[in-house]
């Protein structure tokens, strides 16, 4: 009885082990999404601000 106990007990470890695991990898997988997406936001940002910028230069060459 004590070692089918025992076996329950190390299966159930192993188990929310394997659990643990897998949850940590799709939240890292999460994470490194996040930062892929704010990257691009940053750039994207920036561009914006460099067009709005060529846009602006472009009016005021017109109006002179």
């Amino acid at each position: 009885m004590v070692k089918r106990t025992g076996n329950i007990a190390v299966t159930h470890l192993v188990l929310c082990l394997t659990l643990l695991t897998v949850v940590m990898s799709v939240i890292q997988l999460e994470m490194r999404k996040d930062s892929v997406v704010v990257a691009q936001n940053r750039k994207l940002i920036r561009n914006i601000k460099y067009y709005e910028r060529q846009i602006s230069e472009y009016q005021q060459g017109r109006r002179e």
